[in-house]
């Protein structure tokens, strides 16, 4: 049985977003995916800290996991890039779009 994922990537701007769901998007590890912007607060090197922030959501199957840490860590110009799987399920037409372009 195939797993799918919705995956979530963190970027500082909105340039190092677009070049995370390009390169990933082009490699096929991911079915594509959207940019999301907002304020961000979170604890950074021993104080709270607020700054407007990315996220790149997209779509992908279980097999391309480690391929996708791989390339998003080469991409990424986050000191601690962040990346989140959470597995998912959705309608037949939906998932067979992601499975059939995909890796």
């Amino acid at each position: 049985m195939i797993e799918y994922y919705q995956v979530w990537f963190s970027a500082e701007t909105k340039e190092q977003a677009k070049s995370i769901l390009s390169t990933l998007t082009k490699l096929k590890l991911i079915v594509g995916g959207t940019i999301l912007n907002g304020p961000s607060h979170f604890w950074w090197k021993g104080k709270e800290t607020d700054m407007d922030y990315f996220y790149v959501m997209g779509f992908t199957i279980a097999k391309n996991r480690k391929a996708i840490e791989k390339e998003y860590a080469k991409v990424s110009k986050e000191e601690i890039p962040m990346v989140s799987f959470i597995k998912m399920n959705g309608n037949e037409k939906f998932l067979n779009f992601i499975y059939e372009n995909t890796k």
